[in-house]
């Protein structure tokens, strides 16, 4: 008997992998790049992205994307106060980096 979670079985063209991004607390994760750029057989949202499961955010590959020697920079976004960026003294921004 199949538990009722699964609602279909996994063929060729819907099964990712998982690569959990490691962005405790994170609310926001976005792929900036990736190298070669010129790789069409990765195209973002077709067979490569990032999803949050709960609390967890992965990034995800697929199917032609799978086999690919490629990097990707993937950045994750966390929830700061605006006052953690301002200068209340002379109200400007500066940078943490």
């Amino acid at each position: 008997m199949e538990h009722p979670s699964i609602k279909k079985r996994p063929i060729i063209g819907n099964i990712r992998t998982l690569c959990p991004l490691n962005c405790a607390n994170s609310d926001d994760a976005v792929v900036l790049n990736k190298l070669p750029s010129n790789n069409h057989k990765c195209a973002q949202h077709f067979n490569y992205g990032i999803t949050r499961i709960g609390e967890e955010t992965f990034f995800w590959r697929s199917g032609n994307c799978l086999n690919q020697i490629i990097s990707f920079d993937v950045r994750c976004g966390f929830p700061f106060r605006e006052r953690d960026f301002v200068d209340t003294n002379r109200d400007q921004f500066f940078s943490l980096i």
